[in-house]
């Protein structure tokens, strides 16, 4: 398993806890949803990265393998 999904596993038990703590009525409830909107956030930006630099890597690899049959083309 790849850490992208491991730390998904983790986000998500964080959030199911969060969950739990909140209706249970934690003593302080407004830090508890703080947190859990701060680890949502903070995974979501996470996500948008990991999925703009998967963009980028699949362009490269498109450019390269354009570049190489282009080089084979021409020789």
């Amino acid at each position: 398993m790849c850490n992208v999904q491991k730390t998904h596993q983790v986000a998500v038990q964080v959030t199911q806890k969060i969950e739990q703590l909140i209706q249970a009525n934690h003593y302080s409830v407004d830090i508890v949803r703080s947190i859990g909107e701060t680890v949502s956030a903070k995974w979501q930006q996470l996500m948008f990265h990991a999925e703009e630099r998967m963009k980028l890597v699949m362009a490269s690899t498109n450019w390269f393998k354009t570049a190489e049959q282009v080089c084979i083309a021409v020789n």
